[in-house]
């Protein structure tokens, strides 16, 4: 018996009776509401975030949103109250008063996460303390690692 190579076709019926249970309808809600907000959430969020960020949903009047590490989280949190104050202009429906960051390994980022993704954040003071750090050392390999970091690609 050979098996066939062609892509199976969605059940209709099976489809159509998901639809028919609640909790299935309250799932494509909240994904469509989750997609929505990520939407304005892209418009609203500072170019060098956009593709780093994820909105993961919202509660109690604050979207939460992963990001990678904890620079992308300060950054985040830095500007929070100018993205909220855009946000509420574009979704006034919405009542939204914060914005929490998470920090997760994120296979939902939009974007390739570079294994020192903080190099390209850093500040430029800290990035010259990396440097310093990095002149006053002897040993070979820190002295490498610092200097990759402070001096991004």
């Amino acid at each position: 018996m050979s098996q066939s190579s062609q892509t199976p076709t969605p059940n209709p019926t099976l489809f159509n009776q998901l639809q028919q249970q609640g909790w299935f309808s309250q799932l494509q809600a909240e994904l469509q509401q989750r997609q929505q907000w990520q939407q304005a959430f892209d418009r609203e969020c500072p170019l060098e975030l956009v593709g780093y960020c994820t909105v993961i949903g919202l509660k109690d009047q604050c979207l939460y949103v992963a990001v990678a590490n904890a620079s992308q989280a300060t950054q985040l949190q830095f500007r929070a109250r100018e993205i909220i104050a855009a946000l509420k202009k574009t979704t006034p429906n919405q009542p939204l008063k914060q914005l929490r960051a998470q920090i997760m390994r994120l296979p939902l980022a939009r974007v390739e996460q570079p294994v020192f993704a903080n190099s390209t954040i850093l500040s430029e003071k800290s990035k010259e303390m990396f440097v310093r750090l990095a002149e006053a050392t002897e040993d070979v390999q820190l002295k490498a690692a610092l200097l990759a970091w402070a001096t991004p690609k």
